[in-house]
């Protein structure tokens, strides 16, 4: 089985995590892992994987690159007798496309984010791309609803529902109060105070403003109540002075700690009492609760996107109200209340929920799945592209 999987670059991000652990997998099974993109800082551990790279101008736009792009993926796929075409993300997928179809190789998307501009008709012929696969990978619930709604001409019973995943082994629920003091003292938290934290990039649409206004509703009742945002600003100074501003003015900058990305998310979760996810756009998906529920802790999520699907409410976490504070400083009170073994029974079945629902080695498997059933269907003869 040879596959050739698509994708701009090898940057971080949801698309390349994806891309490689497949590449893993492929590998695991003695098949053959190709990948075209336009190099990235993730290429060497793609080559150290044992994917076959092939450079493509995938991470520009335009019609040039677009030709560029759909020559020499016709010219790959012929040099290796690929199997199955791959494509990650909108541009690169259409040469892939027309690639594939050249030589009547079948092609498969991942359908990774729920795409803006689909009330604009050429915006949404762009985006359709992504649901024109012999097999369309959603990668939630959510958005195998938003394909079916968005690209009424994609035969449902191609569509299927492959959720990212995790490695439970990865994540220690387990962790002592003395391996937490360290991290704590860092973010200067004590020993008594119950801490909430956001983990992911500053940016508007992650709910940081709304988590701010409740916590600024909760905090006096709950005087102990503190929140650690910690993820990268990517040069948002602006927006970080701005929450920095507002915490000030609603009179909780006390209580609000900010902190660098950490490349040891599981201290991370382990050293908090419960984890946000007050996301104001439902999110494709979301590693996050799933993360943070392998390693057992309460999640508190809005209630749309992906996070509707991975955290349970009222059993393995609580949902809030989208874009509502007060929905939002609700769900804290609570789990500020709720006694320390009614958390650890949710924390301990978020966990489980995990481990049934959401490991990698499911989303591997089913995927190497999805390229296995596509290889017994019978194909048409090769058709060269002029």
């Amino acid at each position: 089985m040879r596959i050739l999987q698509v994708v701009p670059a090898l940057e971080a991000g949801g698309v390349t995590k994806g891309t490689l652990e497949i590449t893993a997998a492929l590998i695991a099974a003695g098949a053959e892992a190709h990948i075209a993109c336009d190099g990235g800082a993730f290429a060497a551990e793609a080559a150290r994987l044992g994917a076959i790279l092939h450079p493509i101008p995938a991470a520009k736009k335009g019609l040039l690159a677009y030709f560029k792009c759909r020559a020499r993926l016709g010219a790959i796929i012929k040099a290796h007798s690929i199997d199955i075409v791959h494509a990650r993300s909108r541009f690169p997928a259409w040469p892939a496309h027309a690639a594939a179809r050249g030589r009547s190789v079948p092609f498969v998307t991942t359908y990774h984010g729920s795409y803006g501009g689909m009330n604009w008709a050429p915006k949404r012929f762009y985006n359709s791309i992504m649901a024109r696969g012999d097999r369309v990978i959603a990668i939630s619930d959510f958005i195998a609803r938003y394909i079916q709604q968005h690209h009424p001409q994609c035969d449902k019973k191609h569509i299927i529902n492959i959720p990212r995943g995790v490695d439970p082994n990865k994540y220690d629920i387990n962790h002592s109060i003395e391996h937490n003091q360290g991290l704590w003292h860092k973010w200067s938290v004590e020993n008594h105070h119950f801490l909430f934290v956001l983990p992911g990039r500053l940016t508007r649409w992650k709910g940081h403003t709304d988590a701010l206004l409740a916590l600024a509703l909760i905090l006096p009742e709950h005087p102990e109540a503190r929140l650690l945002f910690i993820g990268d600003a990517q040069g948002r100074s602006d927006y970080t002075a701005e929450l920095r501003g507002l915490a000030g003015r609603l009179g909780v900058a006390h209580a609000v700690l900010f902190a660098p990305p950490s490349a040891d998310m599981n201290a991370v979760y382990a050293a908090a009492d419960c984890i946000l996810v007050p996301s104001t756009k439902p999110e494709a998906f979301g590693r996050v609760p799933i993360e943070a529920g392998a390693a057992g802790r309460l999640v508190i999520a809005s209630g749309h996107g992906g996070a509707a699907e991975t955290v349970r409410d009222g059993v393995t976490g609580l949902h809030h109200v989208p874009r509502d504070p007060c929905s939002l400083a609700h769900a804290m009170h609570r789990a500020l209340t709720m006694p320390p073994s009614e958390r650890q029974t949710m924390g301990d079945a978020a966990r489980q929920h995990v481990i049934t629902c959401y490991t990698i080695a499911q989303m591997q498997q089913r995927t190497l799945d999805v390229y296995r059933s596509l290889l017994r269907e019978p194909r048409q003869p090769a058709r060269e592209n002029p």
